[in-house]
């Protein structure tokens, strides 16, 4: 015993920077804990706010832009691929493989979904094309401006944005994201802009994903 009571004297100084480096630890932890969970508290009460304000105006995305490597933060998905599709068009034959061509004479394709709940969604067009467009400085490929050249509708609002380009070959995502939504129908409708049937993208499928349960609808007239 005496042995032991002379090293810890010996090291008493050692001692106490152990205890007092775990009690700091410890206090430092539950602070980070405390202000942890106050965000978390903060986080959920500012979603729930900006649900509740946001879905009483008109469906409006935080942002669109291309985007291959999306990923949702939402958990719920519904799909809707190229022959379920409601397509309204002159053309006779339209549905190629697995996508939907529009480029020869134009129309529009509408989708309408339900949500029991108000709601966040995401919603993911997988899209290409073929245009090449014939200039002084020779060919180019794809679509420019694509919004611009092409109208997609989200419940009723047309959706605005530039600078958003369909410029390199593949299949490629332009992602919408962010909407906040009312419960009720969910209406999506896509046509190309007056004679510009060559802009319109090439359609193979697209993607929700949405905060509350969306399910499949009537189909959209």
């Amino acid at each position: 015993m005496k042995k032991i009571g002379t090293w810890l004297l010996n090291h008493l100084g050692l001692i106490l920077g152990i205890v007092t480096f775990t009690i700091t630890f410890a206090v430092i932890g539950f602070v980070m804990l405390g202000s942890y969970t106050s965000y978390l508290a903060y986080e959920k009460q500012f979603n729930e706010t900006d649900l509740e304000i946001r879905s009483l105006s008109g469906a409006q995305p935080l942002f669109i832009e291309m985007q291959d490597n999306f990923k949702s933060e939402y958990k719920n998905k519904y799909e809707v691929g190229a022959i379920d599709l409601k397509v309204t068009t002159s053309q006779e034959a339209y549905l190629t493989n697995d996508y939907i061509d529009l480029t020869e004479k134009g129309g529009k394709i509408s989708i309408k979904l339900n949500l029991e709940q108000k709601s966040f969604v995401d919603i993911d067009f997988e899209i290409s094309t073929e245009y090449v467009k014939k200039g002084e400085e020779g060919d180019e490929f794809g679509i420019k401006d694509l919004i611009s050249n092409t109208q997609f509708v989200v419940n009723g609002e047309t959706m605005e944005e530039e600078g958003v380009n369909l410029v390199d070959e593949g299949w490629h995502h332009l992602v919408m994201v962010g909407f906040a939504l009312p419960a009720g129908d969910v209406t999506v409708e896509v046509s190309n802009v007056s004679n510009k049937s060559a802009l319109m993208p090439l359609f193979r499928k697209v993607t929700f994903f949405s905060s509350q349960v969306l399910q499949a609808s009537e189909v959209a007239e």
